[in-house]
């Protein structure tokens, strides 16, 4: 007993921790962008900044961050502003589509109230501010009173037309920041009426036109701007708050930000100070009127909100992320994220993810995007675009990125600047008028680079939109030449290399595909041909093609406007006969239709076991290898995807992965499939998670394994327990014997056999209970 229980001590030890770092099978995480913040908010001990996608906590000692998202406790996405409640320790978050969450330590109460009602179209938050049971949130549309212990709206005051942007409750009354000015409603009359709602004006010492942003009670007083003008509410009129820009300076009778719009207010945590926010600028203002202005063009560029504890100042800026000024000291909150949320293509090798963020409409038009590159290496994020290197000036729209199979390059296409060369982050060169590549005849200061794609022996290929010879490659020793197509045809973007060597090409502008066949002889431009696929001579539903993908067994699939479709006789495409291709047609309540017919197929990903994974504008669905059935379909309704219109899907053939970029940015899921391997060795097999503690109640999964391999698992006597066959090469246990009772604590043996039965391996997973 003893020599057992220290064999286990010792396996336990020993078994690989590969894949520590890993999420579980069937499990997501989020990558967010964290620069482009809104909202900050604190609690005696925690900071909170609400980014678009999400919202961050840190501890104010400790610096350590949570994130909260879609998959952590958010309900949404696209936050606009963010507000801790210290009286009840909860956090209201507001998002631009008229969600609410209310956080706290029991977990998340979302009311969507004002989502669902199409009575209100400008669903845009403000501000919140909290009295008793109740948050205010002030909206574009008027002020909603929420009950945050029974988590309901209790009432909802309409303003016709004038935007609420903040408010307060004093003595009972409500006062309102708006458009208009301010406007004070009694508890005594039905505020529901608009009409018995009292604006100030000349009666309460104010001008007749005016509008007000902010709104916040400091040292006994309310506080409000009046067309910037900051003033105080004392004695039932309405005063001009006096200040002094240093402890030298004059007093003057006005606070006045000239050439600047009050963002916001907020008293800091002890009461002494009250910070505001302005356009480019943070003060701090006392009771006597003592104001320093923070000022440093580097962080601060568009501050949208400051909070204050003691002698730390915490802000959210729309243009350089969250800050923390230290007494006089500006630093900014680090957070391992990507640069931005906006995704063309993404492009997974090596464990190595990498996104081209740029973007055309449906005309080819530019979008203007200079978010550039982002990667993911070894866990952490980089981003690669103007701000970081001198050599992408004026570099936009990169719209495509491969990287080199064996030397570590990495290759970005963009819309205006060609080809970009880079290594390690790093701009190596930049080929536009020193390469093949040529510019519309329309618009001769742009060389547009659509897709890239390399064959087998590391050629790198690539459209160019519009060009006169819209084909190139880059050979391996540097050289670069050019083709041309007919035409009519040279709309090219994204490209697929099949197995015969063909280049697939979108012909965008709804002209069909173009495939272009070298015939292996790159430099002999004489044997050259091509094949324009429509309609008219090929099962496409539509000319209107949106992506191509190549799948384990060679077939080249379609995604349109109008579903998708496959051409699985590539071979024969040159040859007379040619290759029709053939729409999938799926069993659906006892009627065959044709798959995803009613869906505009947006992008198409396959994995390891050769499922195809489809990406439209009304979320994922996932087929079997022949798309006949229906594997896995996800929505915002039944998953953490941040949005149902995907941009584009790649997967992890080592690991399962799949990265998902939405409209909204990237999210990833651990899927079932991996790349099988020929034979057992040629990558390492091991499982995960190994050990399984006892908190673990998730799939188990072993990689590594032969393509399709048999796998049976027994225990250390040899009773089998399980057995099942590997998707590409991964097999899926969920840790239950045949009777569905948990497998109990030991070591069990995994046997992994090729279909042939000619190869196999054993490994070793510990279950502990």
């Amino acid at each position: 007993m003893l020599n057992y229980k220290l064999s286990i001590l010792l396996l336990f030890l020993s078994i690989s921790m590969v894949a520590q770092n890993e999420i579980p099978i069937g499990q997501w995480r989020t990558h967010l962008p964290f620069n482009r913040m809104l909202s900050v908010t604190q609690s005696d001990t925690k900071v909170y900044y609400g980014a678009e996608q999400m919202v961050v906590q840190m501890d104010k000692v400790e610096k350590s961050i949570t994130r909260l998202d879609r998959v952590n406790g958010l309900s949404d996405v696209e936050v606009q502003v963010i507000k801790y409640y210290r009286d009840k320790e909860l956090l209201v978050v507001a998002y631009a589509n008229g969600n609410i969450d209310i956080i706290d330590e029991n977990g998340t109460v979302n009311i969507s109230d004002i989502k669902r009602t199409s009575l209100v179209t400008n669903k845009t938050f403000n501000h919140i501010h909290f009295n008793g049971d109740f948050a205010y949130i002030s909206c574009d549309f008027g002020l909603v009173q929420i009950d945050v212990t029974r988590f309901e709206i209790k009432d909802t005051y309409l303003t016709p037309d004038i935007p609420v942007n903040a408010s307060y409750v004093l003595n009972g009354d409500i006062f309102m920041a708006t458009d208009d000015g301010i406007y004070q409603g009694k508890p005594d009359v039905n505020l529901l009426d608009f009409n018995n709602w009292i604006r100030h004006g000349n009666n309460k010492n104010l001008v007749e036109n005016y509008y007000s942003n902010v709104m916040e009670y400091f040292d006994g007083r309310l506080f409000a701007d009046v067309n910037d003008t900051l003033m105080f509410f004392q004695n039932d009129q309405w005063n001009h708050f006096p200040s002094r820009l240093g402890l030298n300076s004059p007093l003057q009778p006005y606070f006045y930000n000239e050439n600047q719009t009050n963002k916001h207010l907020e008293t800091s945590l002890d009461g002494n100070r009250m910070m505001i926010t302005m356009t480019f600028n943070v003060a701090m203002i006392a009771a006597d009127g003592y104001c320093f202005k923070f000022s440093n063009p580097d962080f601060l560029s568009s501050p949208r909100q400051a909070v204050r504890d003691g002698d730390q100042t915490w802000y959210a800026d729309y243009n350089t992320g969250a800050n923390h000024i230290d007494a006089f000291a500006i630093s900014s909150v680090e957070i391992n994220a990507p640069f931005s949320k906006n995704v063309r293509e993404i492009t997974v090798a090596d464990n190595e993810v990498y996104v081209a963020s740029g973007g055309v409409d449906d005309r080819w038009r530019s979008t203007l995007t200079f978010d550039g590159m982002f990667s993911l290496v070894e866990g952490q994020w980089a981003f690669l675009n103007t701000r970081n290197s001198d050599s992408l000036t004026n570099t936009y729209d990169f719209l495509s990125v491969a990287k080199h199979p064996e030397n570590g390059k990495v290759y970005i296409g963009t819309f205006n600047k060609g080809l970009i060369e880079t290594l390690n982050n790093e701009v190596l060169g930049v080929y536009n008028q020193n390469s093949s590549l040529q510019t519309p005849i329309l618009d001769p200061s742009s060389y547009r680079v659509g897709s890239l794609a390399f064959d087998t022996e590391n050629r790198l290929w690539m459209t160019n939109y519009q060009a006169p010879r819209p084909i190139s490659v880059l050979k391996k020793n540097g050289e670069w030449k050019s083709f041309s197509v007919p035409s009519s045809f040279n709309q090219l973007d994204q490209m697929v290399i099949d197995f015969n060597g063909y280049k697939w090409c979108v012909n965008a502008g709804g002209q069909g595909i173009v495939v272009f066949n070298d015939n292996g002889t790159i430099d002999n431009t004489s044997d050259d041909a091509y094949r324009i696929l429509t309609t008219s001579n090929s099962d496409l539903p539509t000319n209107d093609i949106n992506c191509l993908a190549l799948d384990v067994d060679g077939n080249i699939w379609v995604g349109t406007r109008q579903g998708t479709m496959v051409f699985e006789c590539t071979g024969s495409l040159f040859e007379q006969e040619g290759c029709f291709g053939r729409k999938i047609v799926v069993e659906e309540d006892d009627f065959g239709a044709h798959l995803l017919a009613t869906e505009n197929v947006k992008t198409i990903a396959v994995d390891g076991g050769n499922r195809k994974w489809f990406g439209t504008e009304n979320g994922i669905f996932v087929q079997s290898s022949d798309a006949e059935t229906t594997i896995l379909r996800l929505t915002t309704e039944n998953s953490p995807l941040l949005s149902n219109n995907i941009n584009d899907i790649a997967i992890n053939p080592n690991d399962g992965e799949v990265f998902i970029g939405t409209d909204q940015g990237i999210i990833s899921y651990r899927g079932e499939a991996t790349q099988g391997s020929s034979f057992h060795g040629d990558t390492e097999v091991y499982a995960f998670p190994n050990p399984v503690r006892p908190d673990y109640k998730g799939p188990i999964a072993i990689r590594g394994l032969v393509e399709d391999a048999n796998v049976k698992i027994t225990d250390v006597n040899g009773t089998l327990i399980y057995q099942t066959v590997a998707i590409g090469g991964q097999a899926i246990w969920d840790g239950n014997d045949y009777n569905g009772r948990r497998a109990a604590s030991g070591v069990y043996l995994v046997f992994s056999a090729r279909r042939d039965g000619l190869d196999s391996i054993v490994t070793k997973i510990l279950i502990v209970n």
